[in-house]
């Protein structure tokens, strides 16, 4: 859209044409279906109309998708401090997921494409060199054997989980990370996870994987049905939920309730949905009060001093979580009045509380949930990148950011640091 300004000297009148941002120019408001910033310093929306994908911020690898090209021929691609959308998706997306520099979509038919940077192979293809690879236009993700229903992107590999119970997952390989065979090098396709069947939802964290299993066993007279954690790869911390040790093939958590319903992974530590104790965090638990349990096993000692094996229920959060997400050392929940809590790291607001490290209050870090102050009690999604988060609010109409927004990541048309919800679109 494009409007005209006169503007006049002795000599003449000149018509000056004032163009629009792009995203001004959409003819049909967006109802956004989700949102995903994990890990990252870039995010990327998902639209119910048309199944468009929408993303903003860090774009050094091209991550964005709007098949920009490098500046002066080095890997030097334009950062976006206001939505663009992706282009060249083969069809509808139903689902998106971002993390380090990577973005990847699946689509209506289960096919999988991804973008961005392809260090370790992260674009799960052959079609892309490795190392200093990268696109800005989507590519398919080869040999994943079923359609994906799930996708999860950690900071050096990703995973997805298919039509068939089964997951599979590709980059690096570092302490079983792919819950394949000890450091045997990047996987440049997905492989197989052995041993794993019945995956419903699927986390991939720093160098380690977490999915939830569909189980059914007899109970009595009757066939019971539950939902158990199974997590391989790093367990420095505690993050695959066993007493710390190194990393390791597929292990169930068997410590966790059996009623999981989502599952999500920051830096060194887990959380998770469960019907019988809302939201449960487990691994690392340091000053950024990672777990959300207001330090009680940091201080207690329970666990180890590496990290909390044994989960840990989050704090203050209204019952009937509907939506867990973690980046970096920050986490945030969709409550079940549809309102958002953040707890952990908040050096740059990422509680969205409105404080942070550098305001005058210096109300530090955040070890159990504190309401961040959206604009409206309607919100309907959340996603946490490294030092911010998103949600959609207005029942799917808006876009409200907050934190840290040094690489455009709020989307709000500035580089500025904000502890409160700006919105976005």
């Amino acid at each position: 859209m494009s409007s005209r300004i006169f503007a006049w000297s002795a000599a003449c009148i000149i018509a000056v044409t004032m163009v629009q941002p792009a995203r001004a120019s959409v003819q049909l408001q967006p109802i956004w279906r989700s949102i995903s910033a994990h890990n990252s310093n870039h995010t990327c929306a998902l639209t119910w109309n048309g199944g468009k994908v929408w993303c903003w911020g860090r774009n050094n690898f091209g991550q964005l998708g709007n098949s920009s090209v490098p500046t002066s021929g080095t890997l030097a691609f334009t950062n976006s401090t206001v939505p663009v959308q992706v282009l060249g998706l083969a069809g509808p997306a139903v689902a998106i997921a971002v993390g380090n520099d990577t973005s990847c979509a699946i689509l209506n038919t289960g096919s999988v494409q991804c973008w961005g940077s392809n260090e370790n192979y992260m674009l799960g293809t052959s079609s892309v060199s490795p190392g200093n690879g990268y696109t800005s236009s989507p590519v398919y993700v080869n040999n994943l054997g079923a359609p994906a229903i799930a996708l999860s992107i950690g900071y050096e590999h990703a995973c997805a989980v298919l039509n068939n119970g089964t997951v599979s997952c590709w980059g690096f390989n570092h302490q079983y990370s792919l819950g394949t065979s000890w450091n045997s090098g990047d996987y440049a396709l997905p492989a197989a996870v052995p041993g794993v069947s019945g995956a419903i939802a699927i986390a991939a964290g720093m160098d380690s994987t977490c999915a939830i299993e569909k189980k059914s066993q007899w109970g009595g007279l009757k066939i019971v049905t539950f939902y158990e954690p199974v997590c391989w790869g790093d367990n420095g911390a505690s993050e695959g939920g066993q007493p710390p040790s190194y990393g390791f093939l597929p292990t169930a958590y068997n410590a966790a309730p059996w009623d999981l319903t989502g599952i999500t992974a920051g830096n060194l530590f887990g959380c998770a949905l469960s019907a019988s104790s809302n939201v449960i965090c487990w691994g690392r638990d340091f000053d950024e009060g990672e777990l959300g349990d207001n330090h009680s096993c940091h201080d207690t000692g329970s666990g180890s001093t590496n990290g909390c094996y044994m989960p840990q229920t989050v704090w203050n959060i209204p019952s009937g979580a509907k939506r867990v997400a973690s980046g970096g050392d920050s986490s945030c929940a969709l409550a079940g009045d549809s309102t958002i809590y953040c707890w952990g790291d908040n050096t740059y607001g990422q509680s969205g509380s409105g404080y942070s490290w550098y305001t005058p209050q210096n109300i530090g870090n955040f070890p159990s949930p504190t309401q961040a102050m959206t604009y409206t009690n309607t919100s309907t999604d959340v996603g946490v990148g490294g030092d911010y988060a998103c949600a959609l609010t207005d029942n799917g109409n808006r876009i409200q950011c907050w934190g840290r927004n040094n690489q455009g990541q709020l989307g709000n048309g500035t580089y500025n640091d904000s502890p409160s919800p700006t919105y976005t679109w």
